[in-house]
C-alpha cells in the first residue's frame, strides 16, 4: 500500500537536494505550486506521467519515489539551511524532516502519567498515545480510560480494559462506541 505521507516526503528531499522551489518544480511539471505543496503534505499522488518525469529528472525510480527511503544529500545538490537567506524563504512544508526532532526512542520515552497523556491526546498520533501509555505506570482508572477511549484504537483499548480487570455493564455502555464486539459482550456477560 501506498504511504501519501511518504511519498511526499520523499519528492519533497529530492526537489531539495536539486535545490528547487515548490515554484519552480511546479513549472518544471506544468502544475500550481499548490498541487506541488498538496503532493508534498501527501494530499494527493502524482499521475504516472509527473512520477515518470520526476524519476527521471531526479535520476531515481518510480519505485524509489513511492517507497523508498530516501534521505537529504545536504552535500552540494541541496539548499544550505542555515543560511539566514534561504531559510524565511521556505515555507514549513518545504522544510526537511532531519530539521525537526528525530522520532522518539523506545529506551528514550519519557514517563507521563495518564493526566499528561490524556492532555497530549487530541495532538498525538494514536501509535504516540499507546506508546506512552505502555510505558505508564499509574494505575487506569473507569474516568481516564473514558477520557482517553476516542484517541486510541479498538484492539489497545481492548487491551486497556481486559488489563484493568474490573468491568460491568456501565463501563461497557460508556465505551462501546471504541471497543471490539468482543470486548463489549466481555464486559456485559462477565469476564470469562
Amino acid at each position: 500500500m501506498i504511504n501519501n505521507q511518504q511519498v511526499g516526503r520523499n519528492m519533497m528531499l529530492l526537489r531539495l537536494q536539486k535545490g528547487l522551489s515548490q515554484q519552480g518544480l511546479a513549472e518544471m511539471c506544468n502544475v500550481t505550486h499548490q498541487a506541488v505543496s498538496k503532493r508534498e503534505t501527501g494530499a494527493a499522488l502524482p499521475d504516472m506521467q509527473t512520477l515518470l518525469f520526476l524519476s527521471k529528472y531526479f535520476g531515481t525510480s518510480m519505485e524509489d519515489i513511492l517507497s523508498g527511503d530516501i534521505s537529504l544529500d545536504v552535500q552540494d545538490t541541496a539548499p544550505d539551511l542555515t543560511d539566514a537567506e534561504t531559510l524565511p524563504a521556505m515555507t514549513a512544508t518545504e522544510m526537511p524532516s532531519a530539521l525537526e526532532a528525530p522520532p522518539v526512542r523506545e529506551e528514550n520515552i519519557p514517563v507521563m502519567g495518564w493526566d499528561q497523556i490524556i492532555d497530549l491526546a487530541p495532538f498525538a498520533s494514536r501509535e504516540t498515545l499507546e506508546t506512552h501509555a505502555e510505558h505508564c505506570q499509574e494505575a487506569l482508572d473507569k474516568e481516564r480510560l473514558c477520557d482517553l477511549a476516542p484517541f486510541l484504537s479498538s484492539a489497545y483499548l481492548d487491551k486497556l480494559v481486559r488489563r484493568m480487570g474490573t468491568a460491568g455493564p456501565e463501563l461497557a455502555l460508556e465505551l462501546a462506541p471504541f471497543l471490539s464486539r468482543k470486548t463489549v459482550d466481555w464486559l456485559l456477560c462477565g469476564q470469562n
